[in-house]
């Protein structure tokens, strides 16, 4: 086995086990979301007195999985190697709770750093990628984020810092969304290319 057969595999191996991840798309609605509540230009319209944040929030949920179905329809459905679903549902669950928590110690108790930022970096960091080793690019991003999250120490106004934040996180997940799609739609469509030279 060559170079090249032997990089194949290895990418081949990693969509096995990240298939869902991989569709990038999936994340590029809620990533405008998260954008444009962060921008300098904060997008806050109200429909009839209805604030349009948490309908933008669900919309990007449905959007997440309505996505992901059109990609099904074009690529097909590949049987994930992940992690134990139990561990990583707890994992999740535990996320979910001491997130509110961190949200509440930051806008109530004022600490020296942007405590609920720091927790969805470090989650981040441990969780986004379960299957394979973390990508450089996706622990750059978390470096980074932990990073703005200690801009309070410095006397930033914490209602900036978690402009700051939401900005990063939006922009990274937009263009790594759009990356990750084109290296898929690549990858899937190599074995398609090579058929038809092999034809002629």
């Amino acid at each position: 086995m060559d170079a090249a057969d032997t990089r194949r595999l290895e990418q081949i191996h990693d969509l096995a086990a990240n298939y869902s991840d991989r569709q990038g798309l999936r994340i590029v609605p809620m990533a405008l979301v998260i954008l444009s509540q962060s921008s300098p230009l904060m997008f806050h319209a109200h429909i009839r007195g209805v604030e349009v944040l948490p309908l933008l929030i669900v919309a990007g949920i449905v959007s997440y999985f309505l996505i992901g179905k059109t990609y099904e329809r074009r690529f097909g459905r590949i049987e994930e190697l992940s992690a134990p679903s139990i561990w990583l549902s707890a994992q999740v669950l535990l996320f979910l709770l001491l997130l509110p928590c961190a949200i509440a110690l930051d806008f109530l108790s004022n600490p020296p750093v942007f405590v609920s930022g720091l927790l969805l970096s470090v989650w981040i960091a441990a969780n986004a990628w379960p299957a394979r080793t973390l990508r450089k690019s996706y622990l750059t991003f978390c470096l980074l984020l932990a990073l703005i999250c200690l801009f309070p120490m410095t006397g930033m106004p914490r209602d900036r810092v978690a402009q700051e934040f939401g900005i990063m996180f939006g922009s990274f997940f937009l263009v790594a969304g759009v990356t990750d799609h084109i290296r898929l739609v690549k990858l899937l469509s190599a074995p398609e290319e090579h058929d038809e030279q092999a034809a002629v």
